[in-house]
């Protein structure tokens, strides 16, 4: 692969949503370097995953593993308990490389929507490596794998400077949690 990836960007005043442990309220923002799908194996970088929107960060993060069918969708107390959403402000322009972009996935990069979703992360690591080459680059936003057509982003720690801490919510007390549980058919066991 030859050129630039192409980039959209993300401006001041956008709220990005994070899922965490209620353990980490008003702790900072923590940029993990594990073997998560956008992480450098190699670490010479740390990524945040964040949602665009609340219902994403939801599903990729704590929903994720989930065996759901269309009947049974819950949540235990204790998991619901120990949750809290940690919503990030931008306070400066972030640039990102644009996974969505038309013709990149396939023509540019030789992948489909299969091999950036799947478990096997050499693909999507190697695309970090490169998108954390790029001059000038912040992130990658990406297909949501649980949550498709929305679109999540990790964040390399390069741009931690940033970001803002806007908000840490218990969970169940977030003002968008009952409308997630309406729309997504959420039974709290």
């Amino acid at each position: 692969m030859s050129g630039l990836l192409p980039t959209t960007l993300i401006h001041p005043g956008r709220r990005l949503y994070h899922v965490s442990r209620i353990a980490y309220a008003a702790g900072a923002l923590y940029f993990g370097c594990a073997n998560n799908r956008y992480d450098d194996p190699v670490g010479r970088f740390r990524v945040l995953y964040v949602g665009l929107d609340f219902p994403t960060a939801l599903m990729e993060s704590m929903f994720h593993q989930h065996a759901w069918t269309t009947e049974q969708r819950h949540v235990g107390r204790g998991d619901l308990a120990d949750r809290l959403v940690r919503e990030v402000a931008v306070l400066d322009r972030l640039v990102l490389v644009d996974l969505n972009a038309p013709g990149l996935m396939a023509a540019r990069l030789g992948l489909n929507l299969h091999q950036l979703t799947s478990r096997d992360y050499s693909h999507t690591q190697q695309i970090a490596a490169l998108a954390h080459d790029q001059g000038g680059v912040d992130g990658i936003v990406y297909p949501s794998r649980n949550n498709y057509p929305s679109s999540c982003i990790a964040l390399f720690d390069r741009c931690a400077d940033r970001l803002g801490l806007a908000a840490d919510i218990a969970l169940d007390q977030h003002s968008q949690w009952p409308a997630f549980v309406e729309r997504y058919s959420i039974h709290v066991l």
